[in-house]
């Protein structure tokens, strides 16, 4: 049975809001967490208080070492 590591990346959405986001760039870091072996899960934006999310979390994972 495989063992899994988990990884949590967050990013607050208030950047989002000062400026586009650098598609780029996220693409850079997801091939770079991608060729570590981390495989992303799914991506949320957790509601607070009156439902408006703060952050986009990602959730990631790759096989624990031995």
């Amino acid at each position: 049975m495989t063992k899994w590591e988990y990884k949590v990346l967050t990013y607050p959405i208030s950047e989002f809001r000062k400026k586009l986001p650098n598609y780029q760039e996220m693409e850079a870091e997801l091939n770079s967490l991608g060729a570590a072996g981390w495989e992303i899960l799914n991506a949320v934006a957790p509601g607070r208080g009156q439902g408006q999310a703060t952050e986009v979390v990602l959730i990631a994972r790759r096989p624990a070492a031995a």
